[in-house]
């Protein structure tokens, strides 16, 4: 690493933690060249997962696509008011990529992602679970979630 202000590759640590559950390590550094201090964070980095699409296609796991998708369900609930979709949408994410990390696989399918996405929603955001599952579902999911509210 180097310092972002001069470059140099000195650099000491001089604080670290644990945050977001353990999956994030909090580092303040100091550059010895420069003398500025400033603050890293460190996250696991799932692109070695290997995601297999229902066309049996792999791809490498991003994670843009699984929060975008969560942000798209966010948008639609109420938390979208309050102006906090992209501060859940990143609290969901950690969460799922955790789940993902605790099942020790190298390679998982799009359709367990969205399994436990699900998981997560309907047991702490069920308002989300909704928009959520007509997002994974396509079409079908949007007419279930049609007819579903049209009984409520």
């Amino acid at each position: 690493m180097q310092c972002p202000y001069c470059g140099s590759e000195q650099l000491v640590t001089s604080n670290s933690r644990a945050t977001e559950k353990g999956l994030v390590t909090w580092r303040r550094k100091k550059c010895l060249h420069c003398g500025q201090v400033f603050t890293t964070k460190e996250k696991i980095d799932l692109s070695n997962l290997l995601v297999v699409k229902k066309s049996r296609k792999k791809v490498r796991y991003q994670r843009c696509k699984l929060y975008s998708g969560i942000y798209n369900a966010a948008r639609e609930g109420k938390h979208a008011d309050r102006g906090a979709m992209a501060e859940l949408t990143e609290q969901i994410t950690d969460q799922v990529e955790a789940a993902i990390l605790r099942q020790g696989q190298k390679v998982i399918s799009s359709q367990k992602i969205g399994e436990l996405v699900m998981d997560i929603l309907s047991r702490q955001y069920p308002e989300l679970f909704l928009t959520y599952f007509a997002y994974f579902q396509g079409d079908r999911g949007k007419r279930f979630v049609r007819q579903l509210l049209k009984g409520i």
